[in-house]
């Protein structure tokens, strides 16, 4: 890893002499003495010359990234335990109720861990005001409302009898568009911090894992819609669709789902080392 230089520059025998976003609020400090703070939102016009790098910001914050960041590699290596086990009854044909309704409540566990660690990588960075990115929020709320959506679908399940799958199956598809784009909020945003950390080829991996995203929600929805259809008996169990259908779920399974996953892990394991450099240099108690 490239060595992260932590000098600050100058803070005071001076005035800024050109367009300068303030660090906290994006007010243009231009004109203000480097000594002083922003007029609008009170940020150190020093800390907004040191510009938007990570190993500038608050150590306490650093910190709870990081973890937010051990919580998030967690439930990712949950779910790629839990694809191997369905994987693994798939292959072998286990049938089995208790086998189904323990996976149920493991993915209810894992999406409590996966909502802390969203809430931890993306909470409000210490004296930054409102200059933060639209895609914090946004990953917060869409994987809290997906994991809301979830949970009813985990109830739905132990109460199938009562419960039409007429009902279950569009709000899982509506659960899937909710994941979907939450993930990709989260993805962008932890691919923003990753370029404030210095590490380019990251925020590459972001879009490529977007699209990724992508392509595991509109196979998703397409198997969901042939369910759907299914249910309502306007496509035949034998016929050629249903069967192509079947593939399609095959290869998503296998391939798409467990390959995006241990993509993700191999993302956030990077970004988890880059952030635990920058924690470690980064000096405290940082003036903003």
């Amino acid at each position: 890893m490239t060595t992260i230089r932590t000098n600050h520059e100058s803070s005071g025998g001076g005035v800024v002499d050109k367009n300068l976003p303030c660090w906290g609020c994006g007010y243009n400090l231009r004109s203000i003495a480097y000594d002083k703070a922003c007029p609008e939102c009170g940020a150190s016009v020093s800390r907004s010359l040191q510009g938007d790098r990570l190993v500038f910001s608050d150590r306490k914050w650093l910190r709870r990234l990081v973890i937010g960041t051990n919580w998030l590699l967690a439930s990712s290596t949950i779910s790629l335990f839990l694809a191997v086990l369905w994987i693994t009854r798939s292959l072998f044909r286990i049938d089995i109720d208790t086998f189904i309704e323990s996976l149920q409540i493991a993915y209810q566990i894992k999406w409590i861990i996966m909502l802390v660690g969203v809430f931890l990588v993306t909470s409000s960075e210490y004296g930054r005001g409102s200059k933060q990115s639209i895609l914090r929020v946004w990953a917060r709320w869409l994987l809290l409302a997906a994991s809301i959506f979830g949970t009813i679908l985990f109830v739905a399940h132990f109460a199938s009898s009562f419960v039409s799958p007429a009902i279950t199956l569009p709000l899982s598809s509506l659960r899937q568009i909710i994941h979907t784009l939450g993930g990709i909020a989260l993805i962008l945003y932890l691919g923003a911090l990753a370029g404030r950390a210095e590490w380019p080829g990251l925020v590459l991996q972001t879009r490529l894992l977007s699209v990724g995203y992508v392509i595991s929600l509109f196979v998703g929805l397409l198997i969901n819609l042939t369910h759907m259809l299914l249910v309502f008996d306007i496509i035949d169990h034998h016929s050629l669709v249903f069967q192509l259908v079947g593939y399609a779920s095959f290869a998503y399974t296998y391939f798409l789902y467990s390959g995006m996953i241990i993509w993700e892990l191999i993302f956030l394991l990077i970004l988890r080392r880059s952030l635990v450099a920058l924690h470690k240099l980064t000096t405290s108690n940082v003036e903003h």
